[in-house]
C-alpha cells in the first residue's frame, strides 16, 4: 500500500534562494537499490554547462557528519527548462534495465552520491563553490546536519519529490520547505 506524506518544515532564521538549477527528486526504490537516482531541473532561460572546469557537483553527507563524505562532479550541460538525471549504476546496466533509458550521468561508485539509502543530506554546489540547493536538515550556522533516519525527511524505500510550485533551489535556514514523500509499506 502506498502512503503519501507532505512535509512542511518551518525553521526560524531567513530564507536564501539561489540559482536556476535545483534538486527536484531523489529516489531509493524499494524494489531495486541499484535503480536509485537524483533529478535536477534548470528553471532558468539559459543552458548551464557542467563540464570539467565549471565545478558543479553534488555533495553527500552521511549519518549526521558535519563534513562532506562524498562528492560527484557533474558533466555535460543541462538545457534551459530541462531535467538532468543522475543514475546510480553500481551494478552496470541496472539503471537502464530498470527505467528503459540511460541517465545524463552514471554514478557507479559503491554507495555513491546517487546511491543514497533515503536518509542522507545532499547539497548541490555550483562552480563558484556555493551551495545552491540542499536536501536534508542542516544547521548552516552551527555547521551540523542530521541523520534523517526516522525523521520526516527520510525517504528510504521510496522517493522525495519537490512540489511543482517550487521554482528555485533553497537553503533551509528558515522556509516552508515543501516535498512530497512516497513510500511503499
Amino acid at each position: 500500500m502506498k502512503k503519501i506524506y507532505v512535509l512542511i518544515l518551518t525553521l526560524t532564521i531567513s530564507t536564501l534562494s539561489f540559482g536556476q538549477v535545483f534538486i527536484t527528486e531523489i529516489a531509493d526504490p524499494n524494489n531495486d537499490a541499484n535503480a536509485r537516482f537524483i533529478e535536477l531541473y534548470n528553471a532558468g532561460t539559459t543552458d548551464v554547462d557542467f563540464s570539467e572546469g565549471n565545478g558543479w557537483q553534488i555533495d553527500k553527507y552521511l549519518n549526521a557528519n558535519s563534513g562532506v563524505n562524498l562528492s560527484l562532479d557533474l558533466t555535460g550541460t543541462i538545457a534551459a527548462g530541462s531535467f538532468y538525471l543522475i543514475g546510480y549504476d553500481y551494478v552496470a546496466g541496472s539503471f537502464q534495465t530498470m527505467y528503459g533509458f540511460a541517465p545524463d550521468l552514471l554514478d557507479n561508485i559503491n554507495n555513491g552520491v546517487a546511491g543514497s539509502n533515503g536518509d542522507d543530506d545532499l547539497a548541490l554546489v555550483n562552480g563558484a563553490d556555493t551551495i545552491v540547493d540542499f536536501y536534508g536538515v542542516y544547521d548552516f550556522q552551527a555547521g551540523t546536519n542530521t541523520d534523517n533516519s526516522g525523521t520526516c525527511a527520510e525517504y528510504e524505500d521510496g522517493r522525495a519529490e519537490r512540489l511543482t510550485t517550487v521554482t528555485t533551489g533553497v537553503l533551509i535556514l528558515t522556509i516552508f520547505y515543501i516535498w512530497v514523500f512516497y513510500s511503499v509499506s
